[in-house]
């Protein structure tokens, strides 16, 4: 069992606990001395943590812990090449607090997030109005020591992504793509049916080779749940 806990102003503290009586196992303070904006218990084998402080010095990062509660690598999640996009839609203002949408997953000793440039999406005028184009990428780093192994490009902004095994299934607008998680080649890419999805859905993979899409918000105007066949 994996736990996050914070007292007053002190630095949270993330616990490992044995299932069987509650015993604490590992200790270790988060690296943060600001208010959170942002925590999410990514993974919990290997422990794997996404935190974002309220200050701007402060922690914008995935964390991944080794067994013992070291801290062993950490992901930033904004570079000089791109940002990782571990909630996707966090800037909408209908994103649904009790359960957000995640597009960071973890395979393995892999974190395998979806990743923006500032020229991702451009608009484009045609005789028909504006037309949005977009691209996207999927980018993997090891936990192990947080350099990037590997990034895979796709059509359009990842609206979810999920792992099975050693497969890591994206979703975007139109497709959804299947790669091999250890090396980030792709296996295959069919079309889908976007017209009704408008924001980032939780994708999770079912039996007979169907996915669900929950919707991150299932209040609005989209279904709370689409099965892909």
């Amino acid at each position: 069992m994996v736990a996050v806990a914070r007292c007053g102003e002190a630095a949270p503290v993330l616990r490992t606990l044995r299932p069987a009586d509650g015993q604490e196992q590992t200790r270790a303070e988060l690296p943060v001395t600001s208010r959170l904006k942002g925590l999410a218990l990514l993974a919990a084998d290997p422990v794997t943590l996404w935190v974002d402080e309220e200050a701007g010095r402060g922690t914008h990062a995935v964390l991944g812990y080794a067994r013992d509660g070291r801290l062993r690598s950490t992901v930033p999640v904004s570079g000089p090449e791109f940002d990782l996009v571990v909630q996707p839609g966090s800037g909408l203002d209908d994103t649904f607090p009790a359960r957000p949408a995640y597009g960071a997953v973890v395979v393995g000793d892999l974190l395998v997030a979806p990743a923006v440039k500032p020229d991702d999406i451009t608009f484009e005028a045609t005789a028909h109005g504006t037309r949005r184009r977009g691209t996207g990428r999927l980018v993997a780093f090891s936990l192990a020591d947080g350099t990037r192994r590997w990034a895979a490009g796709v059509d359009e902004s990842v609206e979810g992504v999920a792992a099975d095994g050693g497969t890591v299934w994206a979703l975007t607008h139109n497709s959804l793509y299947h790669f091999a998680a250890p090396t980030g080649s792709r296996q295959s890419k069919q079309a889908v049916p976007g017209h009704a999805r408008i924001n980032p859905v939780v994708l999770w993979p079912v039996t007979g080779g169907r996915f669900a899409l929950v919707a991150h918000d299932g209040t609005g105007g989209e279904p709370p749940v689409t099965v892909l066949h």
